[in-house]
């Protein structure tokens, strides 16, 4: 077994619990949280709690490794991995429906394979009526039906991002349709359409979640364990001046030739 120290162990004490730290940051790089948000805009009135151009600000984040709990090969559901949901109204809205009292407390998350469609829908608590009658939920939808993507379901057992075919899908990259409704309890009724889009146009618009300081966790470990190299490397140089000088000896010995070993 060598003998040569770990490098670690060259570091001075006052680096090693940054240098844990950025090493446990760096592998957080692999989380599956992912997060997408984006925004509702009211093209035209249905009901009266709202004006043509109120906007409202959503997001959910969800574990894309959850596992489908559905046996159906077109109907993957996925809700139990969907963490958080929020819904807010900008100040500039001039329609009276403010979501900003509710809680969103039972969420289906589901993806048709048939359609290449992804739907989220989230029900909740202490939201304000809408037509005179309660709140049923957010509802949003995307779909790449026009797209090469092929969502498959084998029928439960697959994670998320396997029946999607990779990770993290990007929601805006969704070329057949964004679709989003604030539905009360009439679901035979009207209810409040929007013009949906998704944050980060054809690039990042699902964020995976602790990954965005990965890179710096990297580059900061790799500075700290270079330094630690390069300290180990100069001591070994230092400690051994002997056997320096017999080299220099060496190529001055009579003849040019070496010294016999």
């Amino acid at each position: 077994m060598s003998s040569r120290p770990l490098i670690c162990s060259s570091l001075h004490p006052r680096w090693l619990p940054l240098a844990a730290a950025c090493l446990l940051g760096a592998s957080s790089a692999s989380a599956a949280l992912i997060t997408v948000s984006g925004s509702m805009t009211v093209t035209s009135a249905v009901h009266a709690e709202f004006a043509v151009g109120d906007v409202f600000d959503y997001s959910f984040t969800f574990d894309d490794t959850t596992v489908d709990s559905d046996s159906n090969t077109s109907n993957a559901q996925f809700g139990s991995g969907v963490s958080a949901v929020s819904l807010q109204r900008r100040v500039t809205n001039t329609g009276s429906w403010n979501p900003s009292g509710g809680t969103f407390t039972s969420i289906n998350f589901v993806i048709n394979a048939n359609s290449d469609a992804i739907t989220l829908q989230a029900q909740g608590t202490g939201f304000p009526t809408i037509n005179s009658l309660g709140f049923f939920d957010l509802s949003l939808s995307f779909d790449w039906l026009n797209t090469t993507r092929d969502f498959v379901d084998n029928g439960s057992g697959q994670t998320f991002d396997q029946v999607v075919g990779t990770s993290p899908l990007n929601f805006a990259s969704a070329d057949g349709y964004f679709y989003g409704e604030i539905r009360n309890t009439d679901l035979f009724g009207s209810h409040q359409g929007f013009t949906v889009s998704v944050n980060g146009g054809g690039g990042g618009a699902s964020v995976p979640e602790g990954a965005v300081f990965a890179p710096l966790a990297l580059g900061l470990g790799a500075l700290l364990v270079g330094r630690g190299r390069r300290r180990y490397a100069a001591s070994r140089h230092r400690a051994r001046p002997g056997r320096a000088r017999a080299r220099r000896a060496g190529r001055s010995s009579p003849g040019g030739r070496p010294p016999a070993r």
